[in-house]
């Protein structure tokens, strides 16, 4: 790799750095030069790229992954999500409530009964 590359590499990195913070709102990420290769490629393309792409509004990404975490059980990454997410202003306290209803179902009961809880913990995080 040359020292452009290395460069440009870098660049990315501290633009999905950026993004990062702001989809993770109050999240401690740590500096790149700290950053596991996986973490390297994940601030590169995950966050550079692909949370940067026009056709999906903040929120329209943060519904979809949502969704996800709740149908694989990752209540955690649930709760960040969405305490960044009403930090953002990108849902209102009453919506941030309704999302967990809807899943609940879609999820089934297992995955998803804890996640009106987390919900809550998100909105008392947030305010």
């Amino acid at each position: 790799m040359s020292i452009n590359d290395h460069d440009s590499l870098a660049a990315r990195a501290e633009a999905g750095r950026a993004m990062a913070q702001q989809v993770l709102s109050g999240i401690d990420i740590g500096g790149i030069a700290d950053w596991s290769d996986y973490q390297w490629m994940t601030m590169s393309q995950l966050f550079a790229e692909i949370w940067t792409l026009p056709e999906l509004s903040m929120r329209d990404k943060r519904l979809l992954v949502l969704g996800v975490l709740a149908a694989v059980g990752k209540q955690e990454k649930f709760g960040i999500h969405l305490t960044s997410a009403l930090r953002n202003g990108e849902f209102t306290a009453a919506q941030a409530r309704e999302i967990p209803l809807l899943l609940v179902h879609y999820v089934g009961h297992p995955l998803g009964s804890d996640l009106p809880g987390v919900a809550e913990d998100a909105i008392r995080a947030a305010a």
